[in-house]
């Protein structure tokens, strides 16, 4: 029978991420530079531009493709879009963490957790590419993880059924001979022999039993770990869930308040340049009517003076009237 530990070294995973990428030629180049990606496949279209690529990982395999305005990418956000924050994650398994995360340091990646112990044992490392995504890399393989699990689950096993099997073959072998002894009149000293037997058989398979029962209380202790971890995987994503909604609410009263912010200082900036006009429009006024002023105080002083004339013109004329003709001389 087929493993899918074997499968998978064989022929590759089935499940292949997906990462979208602004710029995949940087992006393709990057990832082979700096984590050790192989060039697997490269589509190109018509123009010569890389559509799509196909890179490598060991037996795994990851799909690089474009950030476009379809259908489909109006459900993904790019890690910049959001804060920097993903929702899904890559792990790759690898047999020296340290010199993959000097490898990824070199290259320009940016740590986000460095080398630390894992819970599970091994080492592992979390960083971001140049566009942001984040991507986890470690020693602990989970292949082999359940390969162990899958022997531990048969020898649990193994251990029951064997001490099931003792018990039943003393407690049958303790009835036939208790029934054998009955009949032939030696029941006393015969369920002592009996007792005795019983207890070295019930001695020899107290270990198993042991065994058996240690082995079910650690397959319990750690299916109700799982069962705790994924409570607590469910609840951080609930939680992140959440902390995405609050934010995305606060962006929008942020907008909101740009808005509104942008459209004060455009009805504060026309109300100044209203008043700059108004207050033109009053200097010119004010203008004007000191050139009217001026020109009606000429107008009355050119009145007084003809006036002032006219009256000095009367006056001499009447004076003239009433002074006596000369003689005029004979001669004339």
């Amino acid at each position: 029978m087929t493993t899918p530990e074997a499968t998978a070294q064989t022929i590759g995973t089935s499940v292949v991420p997906v990462m979208r990428y602004r710029d995949i030629p940087a992006a393709i180049n990057w990832l082979c530079r700096a984590f050790g990606f192989e060039k697997h496949r490269i589509t190109v279209g018509e123009n010569g531009a890389i559509m799509f690529a196909q890179l490598t990982f060991g037996t795994a395999m990851v799909m690089i493709g474009p950030v476009r305005e379809s259908a489909f990418d109006k459900l993904l956000r790019q890690p910049d879009e959001i804060g920097g924050a993903e929702t899904q994650v890559c792990y790759f398994f690898v047999a020296d963490a340290h010199a993959h995360c000097a490898r990824a340091k070199a290259a320009g990646a940016q740590i986000v957790f460095d080398i630390e112990d894992e819970v599970k044992g091994g080492r592992s490392y979390s960083c971001r590419d140049p566009e942001g995504h984040l991507w986890n890399f470690g020693t602990y393989n989970p292949w082999h993880r359940q390969a162990e699990t899958r022997l531990r689950s048969r020898g649990y096993r193994s251990m029951v059924w064997v001490a099931a099997k003792r018990s039943a073959l003393v407690i049958g072998l303790l009835a036939a001979l208790t029934a054998v002894l009955v009949t032939a009149g030696g029941l006393p000293g015969a369920v002592e022999e009996v007792d005795r037997g019983l207890a070295i058989r019930v001695a020899a398979s107290a270990p198993y039993e042991e065994d058996a029962g240690g082995a079910l209380e650690r397959l319990a202790g750690e299916q109700g770990t799982m069962a705790a971890l994924r409570r607590a995987a469910k609840e951080a994503q609930e939680r992140l869930a959440q902390a995405l909604q609050e934010r995305e609410a606060a962006e929008r009263a942020t907008r909101q308040a740009r808005n509104l912010v942008a459209q004060a200082l455009s009805d504060k900036e026309a109300a100044e340049q209203l008043a700059k006009d108004v207050q033109g429009q009053l200097v010119r006024a004010w203008i004007g009517k000191n050139a009217a002023e001026r020109a009606v105080r000429e107008v009355r002083r050119q009145l007084t003076r003809e006036r002032s004339a006219r009256r000095a013109a009367e006056s001499a004329q009447a004076a003239s009237e009433l002074q006596p003709q000369a003689a005029m001389p004979r001669w004339q």
